[in-house]
């Protein structure tokens, strides 16, 4: 898999745990790698900083931030189950320790569909589609973004330069009911929410960009932080409040505590930074 995107949760330790169920529940799985912290500034040294996980088409990464964000359902993942007995299997696990959104229900035009957030927080859509299992990102917007997700997809479309909407549909106010759309192949969910919600979209949802050089790190972080917000380390939150990350194809191999010298001097240098400067960073790692 080379996924220009990965999604990466946020969690307050447990991340080796939620691993764990993750790839014992769905269908196609598959463990990457796991990074350790190098320093004490953000956790405790050789305690676990990130696991990486294959779920069906979707790259995970679990990272165990502590307790400053929370997920919330303004971003969930809508698994396409195979049949009505493949998700009642799902929902069933999912459900436990959960908290569910919409009850598992037939629904017109829709089928068989639920809603619920899992035991760490996470939050998944269940239907019943075409084809093998698969995991998609869904964008919601609610309260003040109200209307706001046609001209999101648009955006992001625009941000990237390489996307399509492949669907959509409207009410009658010109909200989007739910969008289709397509990003470097990757795809994703959109849709309005008129109802009040008490959450909004979060730093614990966020999303990678693999970038392929310093340019292309440049040219993104310019276009989404001129509407947006610049934080540390390459983090960045779009003008609709949506974080990404740019990072490099390489980075976890700079940080990695296998080589403790090299990843401790690079993590300290990526500290002070916050558009992401790869090339210094290499420089760091081949110099110590």
């Amino acid at each position: 898999m080379n996924n220009k995107f990965a999604n990466c949760l946020w969690f307050n330790g447990k991340v080796e745990e939620a691993a764990d169920y993750y790839l014992n529940l769905f269908q196609e799985t598959k463990r990457n790698r796991t990074l350790y912290f190098v320093e004490d500034a953000h956790g405790t040294t050789g305690d676990i900083l990130t696991i990486s996980l294959t779920l069906d088409n979707q790259e995970f990464v679990l990272l165990n931030g502590g307790p400053d964000f929370v997920m919330t359902p303004a971003i969930s993942y809508v698994i396409n189950c195979t049949d009505a007995g493949h998700l009642k299997r799902i929902w069933e696990e999912l459900s436990k320790d959960g908290e569910i959104l919409m009850d598992l229900d037939n629904l017109p035009g829709v089928g068989l569909f639920g809603w619920l957030n899992d035991k760490y927080g996470v939050s998944w859509q269940l239907k019943v589609g075409d084809g093998k299992e698969t995991i998609t990102p869904c964008f919601m917007f609610a309260n003040n973004l109200y209307g706001k997700a046609k001209d999101a997809m648009e955006t992001w479309i625009e941000y990237f330069h390489n996307g399509t909407i492949l669907s959509q549909s409207t009410d009658k106010d010109g909200s989007l009911t739910i969008g289709e759309f397509e990003l470097f192949g990757q795809h994703f969910l959109a849709m309005d929410s008129a109802m009040n919600h008490d959450f909004t979209f979060s730093m614990a949802n966020s999303f990678y960009v693999y970038c392929e050089d310093q340019n292309e790190i440049d040219n993104l972080w310019d276009t989404v932080t001129k509407d947006g917000v610049e934080y540390p380390c390459g983090w960045m939150m779009d003008k609709f409040g949506v974080p990404w990350q740019t990072v490099a194809r390489d980075m976890d191999d700079l940080i990695d505590i296998k080589e403790p010298k090299k990843a401790l001097a690079v993590t300290k240098e990526l500290y002070k930074m916050k558009k992401i400067d790869i090339n210094l960073l290499r420089k760091v790692y081949e110099e110590n």
